[in-house]
């Protein structure tokens, strides 16, 4: 039974999908994979399963590589059996977001709810920061006008 991964870039929506399969026991591999101008991402996966797929598991760690900063971050460091099939989460690059989620059914995509959520979130942040950089910028015109009137 595979594992579904599914990675995307919230600023342009691209996506990947790829599947995870036990189909060995201690079966390893990485692999790395392109998802769009923003990020590529790196799938470390090791499987195991027991006497006709009884007790299998997967240990899967995903990894984002962020082009525009540099940086990468673990999005998903899960081990994944037959009672624990449904993960997700982002990693924030700024004001960029990278989005990964693993399910058993392959139509599991995202929770768009979570994602626009999510967006508001950064918007939010980032107007509010705007927002206290004028307020300083307008501290310091009254500061220097006043200086000028003495």
């Amino acid at each position: 039974m595979p594992l579904h991964l599914i990675v995307q870039c919230c600023k342009c929506n691209n996506s990947i999908s790829h599947d995870l399969w036990s189909i060995a026991r201690n079966h390893k591999y990485a692999d790395s994979k392109y998802v769009c101008d923003h990020f590529s991402v790196t799938i470390d996966h090791e499987s195991s399963c027991g006497i006709f797929g009884i007790g299998w598991r997967n240990e899967v760690k995903v990894s984002a590589y962020c082009k525009i900063n540099y940086m990468t971050r673990t999005l998903i460091n899960k081990t994944f059996n037959k009672s624990f099939m449904e993960y997700e989460d982002y990693a924030r690059f700024g004001q960029i977001v990278c989005h990964a989620r693993i399910s058993d059914y392959r139509g599991n995509y995202q929770d768009v709810v979570s994602i626009y959520k999510m967006k508001l979130n950064i918007m939010r942040e980032w107007k509010d920061k705007e927002e206290k950089k004028w307020k300083e910028e307008e501290k310091k015109k009254e500061i220097c006008n006043y200086n000028w009137k003495i």
